[in-house]
């Protein structure tokens, strides 16, 4: 355990809010990120503690005597002037940057250094606009844990999967045990952990385990070597080279020299250092890149204590250099005797993240049950891990909104706004719980705000939203402030459920799918906020080694026999550093090159497909086609693996026939319209009417037609001459087309046939249960009757229904009785069906009850068909209420 001192603990966090120095000034000047590589405009950042002079105020930045841009308006806070770095060159180009008041007088002029360096693909920038860092082009935030060495070959599998994303053994730097560091960094790389590489017992920063007795010339020899062979590593986030180094007794001198050399082997990673005395941290800022503080008051003092010290090394270091806090997540001896609470690990993060800090590094994690002992408290810090992930568009690009209040002052609440979104983000820093209200800017209306994380919404009414707040909770609501949009074009539905992986009732994790964990039980499936080819997330995969990754089953859709089905998903890889190519001949002799990235698409059944991804956005599809004639309707839900190492993303699922029939009654009893919709790109359709597939010498579809009288329609989409999908439907003609059925009993809501008109609308229905034209009717008797507007000649009626008695107890009606009548009130029965040993076919199966005879004058008919009401004891569903299906009801 660290050595530290409760009394210095307790005396620093009370008196930092008076103790820390500023390490900026009242006009601080710097470039946005830390380092540019294939940007092509760079940004410079000035920095208004106060409005010195009078305003408006005026900005300018130089490249020797050309004005790159010249910002007039300079408000307090934070003024962004952008200008393209053409024409610069690779190193350090130093900047003049001015601030002028209304009169022209110079109120700052200082050099900045803007760094532009060769790319490198694991490089990492910090943004100092929002001190989140830059890891392989995107937003990052760490949050992660101190852990122990030697490491435990499983932890870095253990925790990844929980959500987090950085971790930082202590360890000592030998020779002998550079194989066990090797180990991990491989293992981290493959997993998608970054590493804050701990340096201390060769950088003179202090620390647990850093003591050696070695030489200074030799402490800097093996700092040398172990930059030299980690720099380059992918797992390497940033160099750790001091510990507490005012406890410690280091001076600041000896570690700015070990961080300009670290700068000068390494000039794309930051350096960081953690302190227990943040009111000294100033005194070492030319040593890091990033500082650190680790303040841990349980259960001595409050959870504010996080909140002091965050808020204090934010306004001494901002925007120079970003904040991270390491949460006390250990306890139990020393000055300390017991862990944090869950809740109190809650609200420290929280009240760290709010205030400013962009990285988060528990002390200390030793699982399983370890540090902390609490798994219950662990959990507690990974869902916070997922719900951070989250939320980093609006901690890396949101903007603060301060025009917000909250009732309760043990509440805070920070809110950022992020194209047209307000994300407003609560903690509680009292154990009790809480009613509250917060008053939200003037632009947020009446409405509802989503909870996050909870899977609920509360109201904003007038713009107040009023809620409830655990002791020691968090709340995070997400409020739209843009309108509504217009109503999209018509297009096929979608059968995927969350094809866009929007739905987050639990933070990171995708919902309408099962998971199959592969061989390596460190592949990951997570939903990603930073992105995605539209909506605002995408599912993210990593794989560790080739054909080991984890298979995700999505929710299954009903495909019916006879029909193709369009499956499309959009994906891209991240970029991979595959060295086989730069490897020796005879190494490459024996050693196979790597696959290139990819991802196979199956469904049982169906068969499968695979795909090579690229580094962009690509559109992939598969032609979905049932093979098995004897189910007419066949469950089958998707899958989707990653099958080569690496992490890739994937968006915008989509399945459908790949046509959709429309239909619509051109004259009542006469006519039907037919209209065909297609998803496939540049295909064309073709149809017969007698139901055989259609080939290139068929029916060209390019408007809808009408159909006066029955026909098995079945349609093909073409491409490039070649058919790569069928549809069929048999539709029937009759007198009742399109008129509204009278319904004595209520359909079911879950088999509705399409609504109110299914028994009318022509189309008819497979041997299958699922198949959506069945309308169906529990325990009741099916009662309908039919007005055909006159009276008329009528010589057949007909109605098809449904067996299929396992699983779904449905089964064929007991008696059909057909009735006739000119007025709507005296009927007569023109048949009767009763068959006196019912049907025992498990089906499924399909009972066409019809009546065929001389014509009958009438203008009403009525069908009653009688339903079992109760399954029988030779089925499966003994006791049971019983379904009666049926899909049209037919008068010629």
């Amino acid at each position: 355990m660290k050595n530290r001192y409760l009394l210095v603990q307790i005396v620093f966090s009370f008196l930092l809010a008076f103790s820390v120095r500023l390490y900026g000034q009242e006009i601080t000047v710097v470039p946005r990120q830390s380092f540019y590589t294939t940007e092509k405009s760079g940004e410079m950042l000035f920095y208004l503690r106060n409005m010195p002079g009078k305003s408006p105020l005026q900005g300018e930045v130089f490249q020797q005597d050309q004005l790159l841009v010249r910002k007039s308006g300079l408000q307090k806070g934070m003024n962004q002037l952008s200008f393209s770095l053409s024409g610069f060159n690779k190193g350090k180009t130093p900047l003049r940057c001015v601030v002028k008041d209304h009169s022209g007088n110079i109120l700052t002029d200082t050099t900045v250094n803007l760094t532009l360096l060769p790319p490198k693909r694991n490089e990492v920038k910090i943004d100092r606009l929002n001190g989140t860092l830059i890891v392989n082009g995107l937003p990052f935030i760490p949050f992660g844990f101190y852990s122990y060495s030697p490491v435990y070959p499983t932890l870095p599998e253990e925790e990844v999967v929980k959500g987090f994303n950085l971790m930082s053994p202590y360890q000592k730097i030998t020779k002998k045990t550079f194989k066990q560091r090797k180990a991990y960094m491989d293992r981290c790389a493959a997993l998608g952990i970054k590493v804050n590489y701990n340096l201390l017992s060769v950088a003179g920063g202090g620390g647990v385990g850093s003591k050696m007795k070695v030489s200074q010339e030799k402490r800097r020899e093996l700092l040398t070597r172990e930059i030299l062979a980690f720099r380059n590593h992918p797992a390497l986030l940033s160099w750790y080279i001091a510990d507490e180094p005012v406890g410690q007794g280091k001076p600041p001198e000896p570690l700015i020299e070990t961080y300009k050399l670290i700068k000068k082997l390494d000039p794309y990673h930051p350096v960081t250092m953690v302190f227990m005395t943040p009111s000294q941290a100033w005194r070492y800022a030319g040593a890091m890149d990033i500082v650190m503080a680790d303040p841990y008051p349980i259960p001595n003092a409050p959870v504010t204590v996080v909140e002091k010290v965050t808020r204090s090394l934010e306004k001494a270091f901002y925007p120079e250099k970003p904040l991270w806090i390491a949460p006390q997540a250990f306890g139990g001896n020393e000055n300390w005797k017991r862990e944090p609470t869950p809740g109190e690990l809650r609200a420290m993060t929280y009240l760290a993240l709010i205030n400013g800090a962009r990285g988060i590094q528990y002390f200390v994690r030793k699982g399983l049950n370890g540090f902390p002992k609490s798994t219950a408290a662990w959990a507690e810090c990974g869902k916070m891990a997922l719900e951070t992930a989250e939320l980093i568009p609006f901690y890396s690009e949101g903007e603060s909104i301060n025009a917000i209040a909250v009732n309760d002052s043990n509440i805070r609440v920070k809110a950022l706004a992020k194209d047209s979104t307000l994300v407003v983000i609560c903690v509680n820093t009292l154990n009790r719980p809480s009613r509250f209200t917060i008053t939200l800017p003037d632009t947020v209306s009446s409405g509802q705000a989503a909870v996050l994380f909870e899977n609920r919404n509360v109201k904003v009414e007038k713009n107040v939203l009023s809620d409830m707040i655990d002791g020691f909770g968090t709340r995070v609501y997400k409020i739209s402030l843009k309108k509504s949009s217009p109503a999209p074009v018509e297009k096929q539905e979608n059968m995927m459920i969350d094809p866009g992986f929007e739905y987050l009732p639990v933070p990171g994790v995708p919902s309408a799918c099962y998971a199959h964990v592969g061989k390596d039980r460190g592949s990951t499936y997570f939903v990603d906020s930073r992105v995605f080819h539209s909506g605002e997330h995408s599912l993210r995969l990593v794989t560790p080694e080739n054909g080991e990754g984890v298979s995700l089953s999505f929710f299954p859709s009903y495909l019916e026999y006879g029909h193709t089905y369009h499956f499309t998903i959009w994906a891209k890889a991240a970029p991979r550093e595959d060295r086989w190519a730069e490897k020796g001949f005879f190494w490459r002799l024996f050693h196979r090159k790597p696959p290139p990235p990819s991802f196979t698409v199956s469904a049982r059944s169906a068969g499968s497909k695979t795909f090579l991804l690229t580094n962009q956005w690509k559109k992939y599809e598969w032609f979905i086609t049932p093979s098995d004639s004897t189910r007419q309707i066949q469950r089958i839900s998707v899958s989707l693996v990653l099958n080569t190492h690496g992490t890739a993303w994937f968006d915008d699922l989509f399945m459908a026939p790949v046509l959709t029939m429309k239909t619509t009654v051109s004259t009542p009893g006469k006519g039907l319209k037919i209209s065909f919709l297609t998803n496939v790109d540049n295909a064309i359709i073709r149809y017969n009417l007698n139901g055989t597939k259609p080939d290139a010498s068929s029916r060209l579809y390019s408007a809808p037609f009408l159909l006066h009288q029955d026909a098995d329609l079945v349609a093909g989409v073409f491409r490039n001459g070649k058919r790569i999908g069928t549809y069929q439907q048999s539709v029937v003609v009759s007198k009742a087309l399109g008129r509204k059925p009278e319904l004595e009993n209520e359909f079911s809501k879950y088999r509705t046939g399409g609504g109110p008109g299914a028994l009318t609308d022509g189309l008819l229905a497979s041997a299958n249960f699922h198949d959506v034209h069945w309308q169906g009717f529990l325990k009741k008797d099916l009662v309908v009757t039919v007005d055909l507007d006159s009276i008329q000649d009528i010589h057949e009626i007909a109605a098809h229904f449904l067996q299929q008695t396992r699983w779904y107890r449905i089964f064929f009606p007991l008696a059909v009785n057909y009735y006739v009548s000119e007025n709507g009130k005296d009927y007569t029965l023109v048949y009767h069906y009763a068959p006196s040993k019912p049907s025992r076919d498990e089906g499924p199966k399909i009972l066409t009850v019809k009546w065929e005879g001389k014509p009958v004058r009438a203008r009403y008919v009525r069908m009653v068909a009688k339903n079992r009401g109760i399954a029988p004891a030779w089925s499966s569903g003994a006791g049971l209420k019983t379904g009666l299906l049926c899909d049209e009801f037919i008068v010629k």
